[in-house]
């Protein structure tokens, strides 16, 4: 799940599709910021270390963004799982990070994870603040800093651009 938007995508759309590795491009079906998103950070170890991934796919993105001239901003909250850990990042270049929550179900005996809590009472919700990266395993929750300026600049995709 990507809540946001990639600022100037429609401006770089080309050079982040070179971002994607060609065994991992023939999964990509649509044309969504999203989609890029998620295929870069699997090129960056999603699998093993879904943070540092997901931080440097962001900042690939970004940084594809200022080199075409496009408005350089980022909104994301994103969820993601391997199917026994759920991971949640919530960030924004400028201050407009869209919102995300999360709480326990008894009903289910798990972890959801929204954009906006489901009912008009919030009771139980815990927002997710801009910056923080969240996993969330059986009854442990994790919440670490989401920061993807930690990382170099990587032109590695972008010669092009």
């Amino acid at each position: 799940m990507h809540n946001g938007q990639v600022g100037g995508f429609e401006g770089f759309r080309r050079y982040a599709d070179m971002c994607i590795p060609d065994d991992l491009y023939e999964h990509r079906k649509g044309a969504t910021d999203s989609e890029v998103l998620f295929l870069i950070a699997l090129k960056e170890g999603l699998a093993t270390n879904p943070l540092a991934s997901l931080e440097k796919a962001v900042a690939k993105l970004e940084q594809l963004s200022r080199k075409r001239g496009c408005a350089p901003h980022m909104r994301l909250s994103a969820a993601l799982s391997d199917g026994e850990v759920l991971y949640a990042a919530r960030y924004s270049s400028d201050h407009i990070a869209p919102s995300l929550y999360y709480r326990w179900n008894e009903v289910s005996s798990g972890w959801t994870v929204v954009s906006e809590p489901l009912e008009a009472e919030q009771d139980g919700w815990t927002e997710l603040k801009p910056g923080q990266f969240l996993t969330l395993n059986g009854e442990e929750v994790r919440i670490e800093a989401f920061d993807p300026t930690r990382y170099g600049i990587d032109d590695s995709c972008s010669d092009a651009a």
